[in-house]
């Protein structure tokens, strides 16, 4: 499991968790930020995977239409081929 704080004491902690939550037969989920980071906590046996949240949800759908809107070409006018950004 990637450690975004750079202290490997983090990670250790996190799995020394995982194994209590295990021994006493407990799920035990954990968040991550992302899809690679997901799929390695599954794998490490998480019971639940919170892979985002609202607001980086919500950032990336925005950014993604903002790129999509780009891409389509603009209607003649008086400002044919303007655009802000």
């Amino acid at each position: 499991m990637p450690d975004p704080a750079g202290d490997p004491r983090h990670a250790d902690l996190v799995m020394a968790g995982l194994s209590a939550a295990r021994a006493a037969g407990r799920p035990c989920g954990t968040a991550v930020g992302g899809a690679t980071a997901a799929a390695e906590a599954i794998a490490q046996g998480f019971g639940f995977v919170v892979a985002g949240n609202d607001t980086t949800l919500l950032a990336k759908a925005a950014t993604a239409l903002v790129q999509e809107v780009r891409k389509v070409p603009v209607a003649s006018g008086p400002d044919e081929g303007r655009r802000n950004g």
